[in-house]
């Protein structure tokens, strides 16, 4: 049985990409320049993860959210469920209002944070190492101890 290999020009729009392949039914295809020349492959995942964002299968091994470094510092990813990072921590951050430990960042800091600037959340000294303008991708995390209470201020 012969089938012939789909082409998509390199500078085709992945939104076009993606309904070329779903009405044609395959889940691969040579990517092409201007002259015909194979620039390379791309496959149906490929497509859905760059609109979408990276989609776990049983062929790709799952990253811990939570890694311990030197020095009693912790990487963190900013998508880490906020119940793992308080188990792993030994803390207690609120997770009523958000879920994943980059969201507890924003929603407490009431913005996004600098990259590279260490902050106190209570507890903990974060630095945000990396990230992009909707969130924070991994973070750096040393656990300090109890937030001091500010003058005159009780403790809770």
């Amino acid at each position: 049985m012969r089938r012939n290999i789909m082409r998509i020009a390199d500078d085709e729009p992945l939104e076009n990409v993606l309904q070329r392949m779903l009405r044609v039914r395959v889940h691969f295809a040579l990517v092409v320049d201007e002259f015909g020349g194979t620039l390379g492959a791309i496959t149906l995942e490929d497509v859905l993860e760059e609109l979408v964002g990276d989609i776990l299968d049983e062929f790709d091994k799952e990253e811990a959210y939570i890694r311990p470094g030197p020095d009693g510092v912790f990487i963190i990813d900013g998508l880490a469920p906020l119940h793992e990072v308080n188990e792993a921590l030994g803390v207690e951050l609120d997770t009523e209002e958000v879920s994943t430990f980059g969201g507890y960042i924003t929603n407490e800091l009431g913005a996004m944070p600098r990259a590279h600037v260490p902050f106190r959340l209570g507890p903990i000294e974060v630095e945000v190492t990396s990230m992009n303008e909707r969130r924070i991708i991994q973070t750096r995390v040393r656990v300090v101890g109890p937030a001091e209470a500010e003058e005159g201020e009780p403790e809770a």
